[in-house]
């Protein structure tokens, strides 16, 4: 990789010895050998290579298999059955993943290929963060990192809002040296709660449980830290806890505790399963180390989930001959179409009649179903779209504008534009907020505007079967975690277990059931104590290593009872774990697949609703995000996106 590297900047120096070191038969000799080396350090020097014209561009892709062949659980061939949240052995992989690149004709739909790319690409922006952010934080030595945290506690399955498990953990040695820089109790709490501190464990953040472990560097014998990951979650909520003065259980003495932070994490998938694992030995009132290790990241799931959500769930690109075939198209089917400068009103032509630009570009939009306006900055190109929504809305009185920006700034800025060049301030409501919006803007806010949200008769009902049913759920749910830390068989479990058994392993189930036994006989059959037996009775003598009844029949088709009893205790413990599964860990999983279905019910309701309230308006103005999050909800006769160049292709076709 140093030679490498080296070359790179002889090819790239300024003037006549660039261009010589490109013609240089001993450096094309070398570039050929690194062509051909499998040193993952060298691969990523192979693109700055072609950029450098010493090799063609195809030359420097490394080598890409089709999806569904790598090896972890989240390589789908069909992109719709991707977790979004990636999985342990996803993160664990080392192989570049599926991306195919603009052209390559992958899927025989041309609209399927152009959702299946974006969606692929920006998930894999998301999780090459995630993995970068990891490697570069265990790299640092352990007293200098800030995001991992040893030890982590599972203090309960919560279920007060949606199901989510509680850890606890104490700050890192990094994070406990900022804090005490802080001299009071309430500087302390600042800087967790609103201070640099908060960004741990923040909202919507993805974290990783895993352990600390130590890898080879490729083509040397150096070992260098790095993590396996067991879990994956989603921040849902956190709360810091403060110090308290407990005593010390071995010296009586008062001690102080140190500052701890209790997060809420959603888990679906491999990941679930981990966390279920380790309720299970998880006793009432009882804490458990659910991993070595807990990572909190600062990759939001929060810009991403809606858009890459919102990416499955549809089929159809709108306006596709233009925005996929390029197709110029016909003139918009509405009252601006077609319309020249010298119509629209004086407020409108005479502010562009000096500027040929801004005059064309204000045509091309009364003109197309697609129009592009581009500049560098300065230009006008917010003028010109304030103008353009203006004359829309004044020479087609039905139309609805909706404006989409990628952040909240922007937004607010474009809206207040409009509002300065006389759009009327009835007309606009903003969805969503920002911590800096202005008391103008403020007052067309949805929740400053509908502070009461009204449902529907119909929206009321179906509202009301949601919270029943979710608290029915919850209960279930509730009931099954209790009996999933009791559910390791013993003496006394034949008859709980008996059904699955005889249904699972028929020919297991016949070397402990003692109904033919007793069928078989006109009187009672008792034990050696003169005691009847009851179900359990063959269940309890093979647990305890006793051999078969000398007085019984013996039913054994699978020969359990010639099993010494480390062999029995085996057997149970499989038979034990299989019996979990079906029975409670695969119900538990449903109830929260379901709840969490039912949420997304109770979500599109309640967006549902709102998009009734916005008909009223002209011109509605959202972030790329909130408009994702309505799932296709949002109607509009025409969409005008300001700062275009920051949002990406998914967030326009999302």
């Amino acid at each position: 990789s140093s030679v490498a590297y080296f070359l790179m900047k002889l090819v790239n120096m300024k003037g006549p010895s660039g261009p010589q070191v490109k013609e240089n038969k001993f450096v094309q000799e070398i570039v050929n050998k690194l062509q051909h080396c499998t040193a993952k350090s060298v691969r990523p020097l192979m693109t700055a290579f072609a950029e450098s014209n010493l090799i063609p561009m195809r030359d420097a892709a490394e080598e890409m298999r089709i999806p569904g062949v790598r090896d972890h659980d989240n390589d789908k061939e069909n992109y719709k059955e991707i977790h979004i949240v990636p999985t342990p052995k996803e993160l664990n992989c080392d192989e570049r993943p599926f991306i195919p690149e603009v052209g390559l004709n992958h899927m025989d739909d041309k609209t399927a290929a152009l959702l299946d790319r974006n969606f692929r690409t920006v998930r894999e922006d998301m999780v090459l963060a995630l993995k970068d952010e990891l490697k570069a934080e265990m790299v640092l030595p352990p007293k200098q990192r800030r995001k991992v945290f040893q030890n982590p506690l599972l203090v309960k399955f919560d279920l007060e809002r949606s199901p989510c498990f509680c850890l606890e953990v104490k700050l890192t040695p990094a994070l406990e040296g900022r804090l005490k820089q802080k001299k009071t109790l309430k500087e302390q709490t600042e800087f967790l709660e609103e201070g640099p501190g908060r960004r741990i464990f923040d909202r919507s953040r993805i974290v990783i449980l895993g352990e600390e472990s130590k890898r080879k560097v490729e083509g040397d014998d150096k070992m260098v830290p790095s993590f396996h990951v067991n879990g994956v979650g989603v921040v849902k909520e956190r709360r810091v806890l403060p110090p308290e003065k407990v005593t010390d259980i071995e010296t009586k003495k008062p001690k102080k505790k140190s500052w701890r932070i209790q997060v809420l994490i959603s888990c679906i998938g491999p990941s679930l399963d981990t966390m279920l694992t380790k309720l299970e030995s998880q006793h009432s009132g009882q804490v458990i180390i659910i991993a070595p290790r807990l990572f909190s990241s600062t990759v939001s799931f929060f810009n991403t989930e809606p858009v890459l959500r919102q990416l499955q769930n549809i089929n159809e690109v709108p306006l596709y001959d233009t925005l996929v075939n390029l197709e110029t198209g016909d003139n918009p089917d509405l009252g601006h179409a077609g319309l020249g400068v010298e119509s629209l009103s004086p407020s409108i032509s005479s502010k562009v009649s000096e500027d040929v630009t801004q005059r064309a570009a204000l045509e091309l939009a009364m003109d197309s179903n697609v129009a592009l306006v581009q500049g560098p900055p300065g230009t006008g190109k917010t003028f010109v779209g304030v103008l353009m929504a203006k004359a829309i809305l004044e020479n087609d009185p039905k139309a609805q504008i909706l404006c989409l920006c990628y952040t909240n700034h922007a937004l607010d800025s474009f809206l207040e534009s409009l509002l300065d060049n006389g759009v009327e301030e009835d007309y606009v409501l903003r969805l969503g907020n920002s911590p800096k919006i202005s008391d103008r803007l403020r007052r067309r806010c949805a929740h400053t505007l509908f502070e009461k949200q009204e449902f529907s008769r119909e929206e009321k009902a179906q509202w009301g079967q949601i919270k029943d049913t979710s608290q029915s759920l919850k209960k279930k749910l509730d009931e099954l975690e209790k009996e999933l830390s009791n559910s390791t068989w013993r003496r006394g479990w034949w008859s709980t277990i008996s059904e699955w058994f005889e249904d699972e392993f028929p020919e297991e189930f016949l070397a402990f059931d003692v109904t033919e036994i007793r069928q078989a006989s006109d009187f009672k059959v008792v034990d050696k104590k003169g005691k009847e037996i009851d179900d359990n009775f063959l269940w309890d003598k093979w647990l305890s290593g006793s051999p078969y009844p000398q007085n019984m029949k013996k039913v054994d088709p699978e020969k359990v009872w010639d099993l010494s009893l480390p062999k029995r205790k085996e057997l149970m413990k499989t038979r034990n774990q299989e019996w979990r599964e079906v029975e409670m860990l695969g119900e538990i999983r449903r109830l929260i697949a379901r709840l969490d279905d039912l949420e997304r019910d109770r979500e599109n309701i309640r967006n549902a609703s709102k998009v009734k309230n916005m008909a009223k308006f002209r011109v509605v103005g959202c972030t790329t995000v909130s408009a994702a999050k309505f799932g296709g909800l949002l109607k509009s006769d025409v969409v005008l996106i300001e700062e275009a160049a920051e949002i990406l292709e998914v967030q326009v076709l999302t």
